[in-house]
């Protein structure tokens, strides 16, 4: 009778259990809204830009040399806002990076957005949308530039645009 009962049992057990493995698949992750990023607000459009380039500042000293540099150029429209904005802007360079990122667009051709910067990773997107500018009369570039504040511990920022991207390593 025990063997009766134990041959049901396995009987149960075996109807019971797949013949095939089930995988789980987990979803890809999605970026999401970084808090490893914080945009300064400098002002986006200014001829003088024209003099910045795209640059990390990892420390004190190289942000300061940069401020010394910026007021001895010419052609700004408003460089006293600008520098005054990141004086008084709080970096903590043992944990964070000051971002410049300059772009030129060609005549007639304005920055229309700034995305909220997206993180996967480790890795930072930020797209920034172009469009024809209403005013065509324009025959010179433009200047403009955003400047965050970034965690050291964020490999890689991504600027894209329709017409491609640039990423830069944030050391």
């Amino acid at each position: 009778m025990k063997h009766i009962v134990l041959v049901i049992i396995l009987l149960f057990i075996g109807a019971c259990t797949p013949s095939h493995t089930i995988q789980i698949h987990q979803p890809d992750p999605k970026p999401v809204i970084s808090s490893h990023i914080k945009r300064i607000p400098i002002p986006l459009q200014d001829q003088g830009y024209q003099h910045l380039h795209t640059k990390i500042y990892p420390d004190a000293l190289s942000f300061d040399t940069f401020l010394k540099r910026i007021k001895q150029e010419p052609s700004w429209e408003k460089k006293e806002n600008f520098l005054n904005i990141l004086k008084n802007t709080p970096i903590n360079f043992a944990r964070e990076n000051l971002l410049i990122y300059r772009i030129e667009v060609p005549q007639g051709v304005i920055i229309q957005a700034v995305d909220i910067p997206m993180e996967l990773n480790k890795n930072i997107n930020v797209h920034i949308g172009k469009e024809p500018s209403p005013q065509t009369n324009t025959n010179k570039e433009s200047y403009y530039a955003l400047a965050y504040i970034v965690d050291k511990t964020i490999q890689n920022i991504t600027f894209t645009f329709e017409d491609g991207n640039i990423t830069l390593k944030n050391r």
